[in-house]
């Protein structure tokens, strides 16, 4: 199941053999193993994925906002309407066209407050679909590439609304963007070009 640990005993009432003379059905006990996966890294309840990149590769992918384009689906119709440098700088402010729910196009507006190249960078959402988006990326260079990590905290405006909204489809669709952009950066090519 999701969020299952390796060594953990999974219980499964009532599923196990007849028991004796009769008695109802025990209950099956099954431990868990989680096999190594080749790009993602399980660190409590975080994945992190490692790209079979350089640092200076993954940073140069990364830092250019003019790539976001290429790793979120498109569905969500993602344009940026502002003008962008080959490389992102504490201070920089990104404006967006998105349709992140039922294809309606909404403005978005980030600003970079924090950038240590080639480590960790931060966009937050200055007006936009989300009363609160705080994004970090964090690159960290490990054996077989680079492991990047994304934290983000958001939360959906209307109150108790919000937090409806969020529980039946926001953050299935926030979850759904950062799994496309896994099966997108799982190929080498898309952020070092020539490499397969």
């Amino acid at each position: 199941p999701a969020g299952s640990v390796a060594g953990r005993t999974l219980r499964l009432r009532g599923q196990a053999g007849p028991g004796r003379n009769g008695g109802p059905a025990g209950d099956a006990l099954i431990e868990i193993q989680v096999e190594p996966h080749p790009f993602f890294v399980r660190d409590a309840q975080d994945i992190r994925l490692v790209l079979p990149v350089t640092l200076s590769e993954a940073w140069n992918f990364f830092s250019n906002p003019a790539n976001l384009g290429r790793i979120t689906p498109p569905a969500m119709n993602f344009i940026i309407r502002s003008e962008v440098p080959a490389k992102i700088y504490p201070g920089l402010i990104i404006l967006y066209r998105v349709s992140p729910v039922f294809g309606i196009p909404v403005k978005w507006v980030t600003e970079i407050t924090y950038a240590e190249e080639p480590f960790f960078f931060i966009d937050e959402q200055r007006s936009g679909p989300y009363a609160i988006w705080h994004h970090e990326h964090r690159f960290e260079e490990v054996a077989g590439g680079v492991m990047m990590t994304d934290k983000l905290f958001y939360k959906v405006p209307f109150g108790i609304f919000g937090v409806v909204a969020d529980w039946l489809f926001v953050h299935r669709k926030v979850l759904s963007i950062f799994t496309y952009r896994t099966k997108v950066l799982t190929n080498p090519s898309v952020i070092a070009p020539g490499q397969k």
